[in-house]
């Protein structure tokens, strides 16, 4: 007997997350167009960010992943494949940031989408263990395909710098899977 799977992914989770909590806990204005478009957002206060380990923003994330998985599943699938999630989605984050506009939360368009479950460039401003913890909420109960988050840092050392080499970041990948 088969066990057939249909993949689905998320892109911009942290954006999401972050562009609801500014309309929760901010004031969000929208700026539109002549169309009525609404092209740009004005934000006045603070909102909590995703990637700090904050209950209020980590909790909106926990409830996107679910709600999109429960969406997917209402819909009939392929051979009767069982839906699954993953929120791995590094190479999208450029395509998809390139290609929407500016967003609630402040995030310019054509700026690339955090990848994976990574919050937004220099959002996380509580450390990697507050941003560890944010992604560790999310249900894996729905992600069974995985969750990603990857680290920067800043490979060259003193020896390479006296050698000409650039500042080169170096990566640590992480996928976390249900067990």
């Amino acid at each position: 007997m088969w066990h057939r799977t249909m993949a689905c992914g998320m892109a911009g989770l942290s954006v999401a997350a972050d562009s609801l909590s500014a309309i929760k806990y901010a004031t969000v204005k929208p700026v539109r167009d002549h169309t009525g478009l609404a092209v740009d957002f004005v934000i006045e206060g603070e909102y909590p960010q995703y990637g700090n380990n904050d209950d209020r923003v980590d909790s909106i994330a926990c409830d996107l992943v679910e709600r999109f998985m429960k969406k997917i599943q209402a819909l009939p699938t392929y051979r009767n494949a069982v839906p699954t999630q993953s929120i791995l989605t590094i190479t999208s984050n450029v395509v998809y940031g390139q290609k929407t506009g500016n967003t609630p939360d402040g995030r310019r368009g054509g700026t690339p989408f955090a990848p994976g479950a990574n919050p937004m460039h220099g959002r996380d401003r509580k450390g990697a263990v507050a941003s560890l913890t944010s992604v560790a909420k999310l249900p894996f109960t729905y992600a069974k395909d995985g969750i990603s988050y990857t680290f920067l840092h800043c490979a060259a050392g003193a020896g390479q710098r006296r050698r000409g080499a650039q500042n080169q970041p170096g990566g640590l990948a992480g996928r976390l899977l249900p067990s």
